[in-house]
């Protein structure tokens, strides 16, 4: 039961948080430039490298650690803080340098103001950790949704006043500011916010190989914005950037809904003694369910998508996300294989999958952006596909998982985006002859979407189709108690059950 109510926040917050950020993009994207967005796309792609080395693993390390102590707490908040300060120091002096490589004055600003929020990260990255081991997804929730808020709220108030590219920057520093203030307000135990020394040793044994398997990863997705840059300029990062960001707003939406639980349930599995087969192929049958038809949509209806949300300027966006999301079909393998990794102690699985696919992505970008934008884009995706059928082998050497598992989950999800793309593919056809906008033809493919992805549930016969119904059937029970107890009887609103705590 808590799993359930785990998954829930989870969900729920990465819902709240994506329909925030969701609505900042597109707002943002009809006050910015695609050049603006690029200047700060180039940014964050400069620091994608400092983050990877920044965690070192700590992360990982704090949720799976059998007997997790204070000093093993405080040594990991020692580990992150130090390489955190360090990396934004030399970041920050090395800024001009950075700018005038790119011929862009404004991108050592946004250097700038982005290392001052690295610097900041520490104070809320360590205690997030250890709310996620603890299951504590309600709290997190709270500090996740209110930087969420923040973070949305600064970035387009400054972009309407005509701040520019820095207002993302400004941005990204109030979120980090609220992070660290809530997560500290959640944690009780004070004595996990001073630095510590005794087991740095042992955090950085267990973080050296999670940190290089996050560090290559980092290379390879920062690599693409910092080539595109330099090679077809901060334009055509911009476009990169809508595109890419669509696909990483559903990732967040779902598969990073699904990571913060899985890996400490794994863990708390593993170390009960519990096999982790069933469990990996519940996630994945799951995760295909939703994936498979949502990457589908997005291939489909790629043109009315980015030119309803984020307008006419944005064009070039509309093939790089076609080809993405296509090379995302197979996206549910990596967010299960991962944390089963880590859980079954062999996070150098991780780094192997890493030091295989991406060095070899970033030679063949390169050459692609020489071709052009959607040379790039496919690119990408294929070694999406490939990073995919890795993860696969790997999964299936380490905790068992047979192929008619993954042939059975691939066959349901196709034939549930099957079903879903009827409508969708319909409304396409008969949209122009109707003399329908791209705006009413998105909102009937997505309803329809919508529509045909429940019958496909159904049809199949999917897992999915309990949870669907136990939904339905407590928010019609929470209804009918609403209007039995009212707000003011007693029990009523403001009242919490008895030994209810955020982590439940």
């Amino acid at each position: 039961m808590r799993l359930r109510h785990s998954l829930f926040y989870s969900f729920f917050e990465k819902y709240s948080s994506f329909i925030v950020q969701f609505a900042a993009n597109v707002t943002i994207a009809r006050l910015l430039t695609p050049e603006d967005i690029g200047i700060y796309s180039v940014g964050i792609a400069v620091f994608a490298f400092a983050h990877a080395v920044r965690d070192f693993g700590v992360t990982n390390y704090l949720i799976q650690e059998q007997d997790l102590t204070n000093d093993r707490i405080r040594s990991a908040l020692t580990v992150t803080a130090g390489i955190a300060w360090s990396l934004a120091i030399i970041i920050a002096v090395a800024s001009p340098f950075i700018a005038s490589f790119y011929n862009e004055p404004g991108l050592a600003e946004v250097l700038i103001v982005l290392a001052v929020g690295f610097a900041l990260l520490p104070l809320g990255s360590t205690i997030m950790a250890v709310l996620r081991r603890e299951m504590r997804f309600r709290a997190l929730y709270v500090v996740n949704t209110s930087a969420a808020f923040v973070n949305a709220g600064v970035s387009v108030l400054l972009a309407s006043l005509g701040v520019g590219f820095m207002s993302l920057a400004w941005g990204s520093l109030a979120g980090i500011i609220v992070t660290a203030a809530t997560a500290i307000l959640f944690h009780r135990e004070r004595a996990h916010f001073l630095p510590g020394f005794r087991e740095v040793r042992r955090v950085l044994r267990f973080g050296a190989t999670m940190s290089a398997a996050s560090l290559l990863n980092e290379a390879g997705t920062a690599a693409v914005d910092l080539t595109i840059g330099r090679i077809l300029g901060f334009a055509a990062v911009g476009n990169y950037s809508r595109a890419q960001g669509l696909i990483q707003a559903f990732r967040q939406l779902v598969l990073q809904g699904l990571s913060p639980v899985l890996l400490p349930a794994l863990a708390a599995m593993r170390r009960g003694g519990r096999e982790l087969a069933e469990p990996c192929v519940t996630a994945m049958n799951h995760l295909a369910a939703v994936t498979v038809p949502f990457f589908a949509f997005f291939a489909v209806m790629a043109e009315p998508t980015i030119m309803v949300l984020f307008g006419d300027q944005w064009g070039s966006a509309v093939p790089v996300l076609r080809i993405l999301a296509i090379g995302w079909l197979f996206a549910f393998l990596g967010p299960v294989a991962v944390p089963a990794f880590v859980a079954m102690g062999r996070p150098q699985l991780a780094l192997r999958l890493q030091a295989i696919t991406q060095p070899v992505k970033i030679a063949a970008v390169i050459p692609a952006c020489m071709i052009s934008l959607n040379a790039v884009a496919i690119v990408i995706a294929s070694f999406s596909i490939l990073q995919a059928g890795l993860s696969y082998i790997y999964l299936r050497r380490l905790v068992g998982i047979d192929f008619h598992h993954l042939y059975r989950i691939i066959s349901v999800s196709s034939g549930i985006a099957t079903i879903a793309l009827c409508l969708p593919l319909t409304v396409l056809l008969i949209g122009p002859m109707a003399g329908f906008d791209e705006a009413i033809e998105l909102i009937l493919a997505s309803i329809g979407a919508g529509i045909g992805w429940l019958l496909g549930i159904f049809v199949f016969r999917h897992p999915l189709v309990s949870e669907v119904r136990q939904a339905l059937t407590k928010i019609r029970s929470y209804g009918e108690s609403r209007l039995r107890i009212g707000p003011s009887a007693p029990g009523g609103r403001g009242t919490a059950a008895p030994g209810e705590r955020d982590g439940d």
